[in-house]
């Protein structure tokens, strides 16, 4: 069961210098910060903390697995996670939250919720194309053929006859 408050990082519990700790970026996890998303996965997050008096130094390293579909052959497939990511908490008289990597806290903060950080950094460690083999798998084949096929034939007709209709639209 998905404890929220395991996400919350209390100052007052932190030593000065380095702290650590370890979060479970899961399917149940990702629908707590986003209840549309249709994302599998089952990823660890190792935090870093490092305080000083004046801010905290936040480091995370992602490792796991996100199951996702191949942008090419429609597979899904389970895609390797490893990631870094940082944050620096600054002790501020105001709190600003419009920097992506510095977050400005008041010295009456006594606690910040990394749940959407968290789910922010994973759906980043997600690259911008999907394909098999980003997961040592080979796509489908039957359907890269198939591609391959309508590929050729457009190639060779030059036209593409789903378009026909439409060229005599401005005339």
């Amino acid at each position: 069961m998905l404890r929220l408050k395991d996400y919350i990082v209390e100052f007052n519990k932190l030593r000065s210098g380095n702290n650590t700790f370890a979060f479970v970026l899961n399917t149940e996890f990702i629908h707590s910060v986003d209840d549309q998303s249709n994302i599998e996965a089952e990823v660890f997050a190792h935090l870093d903390l490092f305080k000083t008096d004046t801010m905290y130094e936040l480091k995370f390293k992602l490792s796991g697995k996100i199951k996702t579909t191949c942008d090419t052959c429609l597979d899904e497939f389970e895609l390797p996670v490893d990631s870094h990511f940082n944050l620096i908490l600054k002790i501020s008289e105001t709190e600003q939250y419009d920097d992506d990597e510095i977050v400005y806290i008041t010295p009456q903060t006594i606690d910040y919720d990394l749940r959407q950080y968290l789910y922010e950094c994973l759906v980043l460690a997600l690259p911008i194309k999907k394909i098999c083999s980003l997961a040592g798998k080979i796509c489908n084949e039957e359907v890269v053929s198939k591609l391959n096929d309508i590929q050729t034939n457009k190639d060779e007709d030059g036209d593409d006859p789903r378009w026909d209709k439409l060229k005599g639209i401005f005339k």
